[in-house]
């Protein structure tokens, strides 16, 4: 009888140091609310390269000199790219949360269980916060700020790149090469298209027209879902499909950097890097600034193709470097921020946070947001 109780006791100690470790796990949801929608939101988007064009250009004015003004550690380790949204900094973590934090501060406002592991930032597109997972049971959700709740959430197989919102429809594309239509409202699927290979690089999109990247090709394809037009590059293209008013720029892994019309998918202007470019390119409309891997920074013309300038950094770069007013935004693998001139390349500043660094710092036009890969936020003004 001794050994009954002992046994029951030991079971019920075992369930309640399950039950502790499950909510340690998880945390305690704090909702993620807006209350009131800035006033340039409608319409709007924040998306991990600023804008449904991926053109990786935010508008502002950033000081000559550069110090972080604060920093907090993530609740997870390897967090997407920040978006900046609302006066709040926004991040997704592997561990199937998104946390948000006070941008001025570094206060966290905000913690939700989405149910997905994240490698990819969420999109925010008016006062809906868009996010997608990765793995063998992976969702997309859609997540309503104005009453801090989900509104709905649908498989997605093997989609590993973000999507991109609509009035209407939710735009997902799939490593089985597979572009999906959903509807905003409920998630249903409107239309459909298959592609022969994986889509890697993320979708650009302007009104009524999406452009996708699969293998060597790029697509356009209009609202109803109908392909418009496709056009062969050669070899596989990477980082991200970009818009600048009447072209749309591509790249392959191997240096191959392509400008083409939006209208029927016609190579205006093409040119090459020497090393390794697989990262997404920026664009203020005017230059058109690409990074290889090897640590140098390109500049061309937008219209004409011409190179303007090469920057050599010195260091390993994987993040997407950025353009805030006259200024690139570049940060090295170990974590060194440099400042460059957008017209003449030069290096204006730098500084070193000795953080390993893999995905793209972001912006409001004053303040730069940078997650490190050991679980890190920094804000720097």
């Amino acid at each position: 009888m001794i050994l009954f109780r002992l046994v029951v006791k030991m079971i019920k100690y075992f369930k309640i140091l399950a039950f502790a470790s499950l909510l340690s796990f998880i945390g305690c949801d704090k909702a993620i609310i807006v209350p009131q929608m800035p006033e340039n939101t409608k319409p709007g988007w924040e998306y991990p390269r600023k804008d449904c064009r991926n053109s990786g250009y935010i508008a502002g004015r950033l000081s000559n000199k550069l110090e972080v003004k604060w920093h907090i550690e993530l609740p997870a380790l390897d967090p997407t790219s920040p978006v900046v949204f609302a006066d709040k900094v926004i991040v997704g973590l592997p561990n199937k949360r998104i946390v948000a934090y006070d941008a001025k501060t570094g206060n966290k406002v905000g913690d939700i269980w989405v149910d997905v592991p994240l490698c990819e930032p969420p999109v925010i597109f008016d006062d809906k916060m868009w996010f997608i997972g990765f793995g063998a049971y992976n969702r997309v959700g859609v997540y309503d700020f104005t009453n801090g709740k989900t509104k709905w959430t649908k498989s997605c197989g093997d989609a590993q790149i973000w999507g991109i919102p609509t009035d209407s429809i939710f735009i997902i594309a799939t490593l089985s090469g597979g572009i999906y239509g959903l509807s905003t409202v409920d998630g249903k699927k409107r239309w459909s298209q298959k592609r022969k290979l994986a889509i890697r690089t993320a979708i650009a999109y302007r009104t009524g027209a999406f452009f996708a990247a699969s293998g060597g090709e790029i697509c356009r394809i209009d609202n109803d879902g109908k392909i418009v037009y496709r056009k062969k590059l050669g070899n596989s293209l990477s980082g991200a499909s970009i818009i600048s008013d009447d072209k749309i720029f591509a790249h392959s892994a191997d240096g191959n950097i392509y400008a083409l019309s939006l209208e029927n998918g016609e190579i205006i202007w093409r040119d090459s890097i020497p090393d390794e470019c697989g990262l997404p390119m920026a664009t203020d409309g005017k230059n058109l600034i690409v990074a290889d891997k090897m640590g140098k920074i390109f500049a061309f013309d937008c219209g004409t193709g011409a190179k303007k300038w090469v920057s050599k950094l010195g260091d390993v770069i994987n993040a997407p470097p950025i353009i805030v007013g006259n200024d690139v935004i570049a940060v090295s693998y170990t974590g060194k921020l440099f400042k460059i001139d957008v017209e003449t390349g030069s290096i204006e500043y730098s500084l070193s946070l000795n953080k390993f660094v893999s995905k793209s710092p972001v912006s409001d036009g004053e303040k730069i947001f940078i997650a490190t890969a050991n679980g890190e936020l920094f804000c720097i003004r």
